[in-house]
């Protein structure tokens, strides 16, 4: 088991590592666009914009436990990320049907995740629904703290102990 877990802990360390070069690269590609809205602007460009760097923020985040082997909190961030860029989505290709809902997020208001799953159903087909669905079902486990998705944060032990 533990020359498993070491194998385990080498390929996220590559993992990482790749990564930490993408978010670098992503990083640089939206610092292009500091400074080009303006606090009061209401467009889709801006909304897209920051929920974007929202998105590779929390990804950050999560390489930054990845590194540090905390992976409960990590679960959170990955399904945090995948909410904020279905919204950036859902803004950017959803047509006239947006532009009430992104007034009302400009107005503080919480727009559900499931017009973003219903606006991918509509566009990309029940397929990509339904595995958007169960990847967002799968992260809640951890959000909402279910035994496996916990019991997945523990090491199996001698005599099948938890540690």
């Amino acid at each position: 088991f533990r020359r498993v877990l070491f194998r385990s802990y080498g390929g996220q360390e590559q993992f990482a590592l790749e990564a930490s070069t993408v978010l670098s690269d992503l990083k640089a590609h939206y610092a292009l666009m500091d400074r080009v809205h303006g606090r009061d602007d209401k467009t889709i460009a801006k909304a897209v914009w920051m929920l974007q760097v929202d998105a590779l923020g929390s990804l950050a985040d999560a390489l930054v436990l990845t590194k540090e082997k905390r992976h409960r909190l990590v679960s959170r961030l990955f399904r945090d990320s995948i909410e904020t860029m279905d919204a950036s989505l859902y803004f950017c290709l959803g047509g006239e049907g947006v532009r009430r809902n992104l007034a009302k997020w400009y107005e503080n208001e919480v727009i559900p995740h499931r017009v973003f799953r219903e606006f991918i159903k509509s566009h990309e087909g029940n397929e990509s629904f339904e595995r958007l669905r169960a990847t967002y079902s799968d992260f809640s486990k951890y959000t909402h703290r279910t035994y496996r998705a916990l019991l997945m944060s523990y090491i199996l032990a001698s005599e099948d102990k938890l540690a």
